[in-house]
């Protein structure tokens, strides 16, 4: 849910207007990130979690753009900044 809040919220700032497949990304990054600590957080940490993961993941997927890379699912930017940058640190 954070992630959701966190990635719809950064695109509603920056190009007016959020979109579903934001939303998606954005659950998704909040998810991959509480994985590897969902054992030990309870609720308003895991939240706060996934906002920080999913605020950097969009962020993420913005640099793709920028640098031109290939990645239709944002994969780079949910999974693996979502996980090894956010979650298991």
């Amino acid at each position: 849910m954070g992630g959701l809040i966190a990635w719809i919220g950064v695109e509603r700032l920056r190009t007016g207007a959020a979109t579903s497949l934001g939303a998606v990304s954005g659950a998704v990054a909040g998810l991959v990130a509480i994985t590897p600590a969902c054992g030990f957080l309870e609720a308003g940490p895991s939240l706060l979690l996934g906002l920080v993961a999913g605020g950097c993941a969009v962020f993420a997927v913005q640099v793709k753009h920028r640098l031109g890379y290939d990645d239709a699912l944002d994969v780079v930017g949910a999974h693996y900044v979502g996980a090894h940058y956010v979650g298991a640190h």
